[in-house]
């Protein structure tokens, strides 16, 4: 596959990530880059992951999740909420974030990676302190600006060796998002 048509995948891929995120209620809450080296960024077991899938240089984290009721009439509708199942919220999410991981072109080995996997965790508070402005309530608690409390992350998809025409393009998403999201929750 030729470069050119390798990024007409990837923007394609972009687009399908940003539609099937709105459409479930989730944004876009944070782009970090990292490099392969860090280690309390990108321990060694989702390092692993990554070079399973293609040769790393460089490591995007792109930080999905929801402010405030976003997510809830997708969620509310869908089979994971009527089944018995003991964490249905964890269910759907994962369902969500390795479709979309799916998506994108091998060479970029986009890796989905969720919170409540684990021992051991993915860092994601660290990911999201790094990826954007977030206040720290006396307890730890991190605060967004608008949102207050009423954020979360559902997952992460780790992306490797991301051209800076996309890293741009998510980036733009974010914000494009974020100022929306404001408005809805101010309204």
């Amino acid at each position: 596959m030729n470069q050119l048509n390798l990024l007409a995948d990837l923007e394609n891929a972009l687009h399908q990530l940003w539609l099937q995120l709105d459409s479930n209620g989730l944004c876009l809450r944070g782009i970090a880059q990292l490099d392969i080296s860090d280690e309390k960024r990108l321990p060694p077991f989702l390092k692993q992951q990554l070079q399973a899938t293609t040769d790393v240089a460089t490591v995007t984290v792109v930080v999905v999740g929801h402010l405030g009721s976003r997510i809830w009439p997708s969620f509310s509708t869908s089979p994971e909420a009527s089944a018995n199942l003991p964490h249905p919220l964890d269910a759907w999410s994962q369902r969500i974030g390795r479709a979309v991981a799916l998506r994108f072109p091998a060479p970029y080995g986009a890796v989905p990676v969720f919170p409540s996997d684990g021992p051991p965790y993915a860092p994601f508070l660290t990911w999201s302190q790094q990826a954007f402005a977030l206040d720290t309530s006396p307890l730890g608690l991190q605060l967004d600006p608008v949102a207050g409390l009423w954020h979360a992350y559902r997952f992460a998809l780790l992306i490797a060796n991301l051209p800076e025409p996309a890293l741009q393009y998510l980036k733009a998403k974010q914000l494009e998002a974020t100022g929306l999201i404001e408005d809805d929750l101010l309204a």
